[in-house]
């Protein structure tokens, strides 16, 4: 028996997108070509034509929940742009069709500093960014959440991105926070004060995020296909295909639903713990040379193989408080159950936690897919990588290196000591 949906408008609860940085900008971008391709939809807000009218309802019915429909009907992202530098939010794709009073920029960039984005030019910045915020707010129906693309390794995603996170927090607390936020690393190009943006950004979003799912370049890397320093486009196509298929879940309806507020229920333990890892399968850029059709039972069996995973930590090396998987095409509810009953036994959970496996899947898969997984996994794992952090953090700190930048916008040393 394969699904067929049927629409539940009281499901659907809008999401409010807000990118911060360059890299968050970027992969904003590449994150609407994706729902733009899945919902059927241009980069112009437009409605793509379809022959078949069962299909186009499937993929529509449920676009409001990361768009605004005009009267004229063309499908407006609900999303707000932040960077200090300008260039690209001006020069960019998406500025012409996102509102102008939803893009807000400065002068300059941040320097990497991430002090710069977090007490001073972010700061001068951020209440009309909320103000923003608000009016999408109030356009909403049921709001459910909303969700930030950054880097962590720069000044503007860490340090304004991290300030915009606690203030919404602040004034939504009862609203789902979602982060993609991409870890450091220095054979990618990151600034060599990128562990001191990064460690200061996750003390914030270890308090003011719901979700943060992890996302490294060190593993990106090792995923994409013909990397320049500079040219992030591939894996930025990564990284929006994980929110691309997190968001799959809530974005079309299924009889195997879960929106974002479930899902950190069944996937949180405790508040603190919600770092997440991801992965994907297959490869959106292996699948490409490689035509042959993948199976779900290959699927899921990918789901807990380091080499797949979007964070450079083996997954076997920790215990799993909760997984969730994510499946899109047209694929049997009871071959999934089967395929997740065949790995359960092999699969290292922590006491009390045994066999907490969240399952979602929808009809649409994604582009160039017949079929397609998003695994988001909650392990003690994370902690290598976010070791590893540390141990580079304390390799500058404790020589005081690179550190008057810093002190020369208003931070003070022991904030670096806490």
């Amino acid at each position: 028996v394969y699904l067929h949906s049927i629409a539940n408008s009281s499901d659907m609860r809008e999401m409010i997108h807000i990118q911060v940085g360059h890299r968050g900008n970027q992969i904003g971008y590449k994150f609407w070509e994706f729902l733009g391709r899945e919902h059927n939809i241009d980069m112009n807000g437009a409605s793509l034509p379809n022959d078949n009218p069962v299909d186009l309802e499937l993929r529509q019915e449920r676009a409001n929940v990361y768009y605004n429909e005009t009267k004229a009907g063309k499908y407006i992202p609900r999303s707000v742009l932040v960077d200090l530098d300008p260039k690209f939010l001006v020069e960019g794709p998406l500025s012409k069709i996102i509102p102008k009073c939803n893009i807000h920029f400065a002068k300059g960039g941040c320097d990497s500093n991430w002090a710069r984005g977090h007490y001073t030019d972010g700061a001068e910045l951020v209440d009309t960014i909320l103000d923003c915020i608000r009016r999408e707010v109030e356009c909403c129906d049921s709001l459910q959440g909303m969700q930030i693309p950054h880097s962590l390794g720069g000044g503007t995603g860490a340090g304004l991105g991290t300030l915009i996170l606690s203030k919404v927090r602040e004034e939504y607390p009862d609203r789902c926070m979602l982060t993609f936020s991409v870890l450091p690393y220095s054979n990618a190009g990151d600034s060599v004060v990128s562990p001191y943006n990064a460690i200061l950004a996750m003390h914030q979003l270890v308090e003011n995020t719901d979700i943060s799912l992890l996302i490294d370049n060190e593993a990106l890397l090792k995923h994409s296909y013909g990397f320049k320093k500079g040219n992030y486009s591939n894996i930025d196509s990564l990284v929006a295909s994980v929110m691309s298929g997190l968001t799959s879940c809530y974005r079309f309806s299924s009889p195997l639903n879960l929106n974002l507020n479930k899902l950190g229920l069944k996937m949180v333990p405790f508040p603190r713990l919600h770092f997440f890892t991801s992965a994907i399968a297959p490869n959106i850029y292996e699948s490409k040379s490689n035509l042959t059709q993948t199976s779900v039972a290959e699927l899921t069996q990918q789901m807990f193989v380091p080499e797949y995973s979007l964070t450079s930590c083996d997954p076997c090396k920790g215990k799993y408080f909760a997984t969730a998987t994510l499946y899109q095409g047209c694929i049997s509810i009871k071959e999934i159950a089967d395929q997740l009953r065949c790995l359960k036994p092999a699969v290292k959970f922590a006491k009390g936690c045994s066999l907490n496996v969240t399952t979602s899947l929808c009809n649409i898969p994604q582009k160039d897919q017949e079929i397609c997984a998003t695994y988001v996994n909650n392990s003690s794992a994370i902690r290598s990588s976010i070791s590893r952090l540390c141990k580079d953090f304390d390799k500058l700190f404790s020589r005081k290196a690179f550190l008057h930048p810093y002190l020369q916008e208003g931070m003070d040393e022991m904030e670096f000591q806490e």
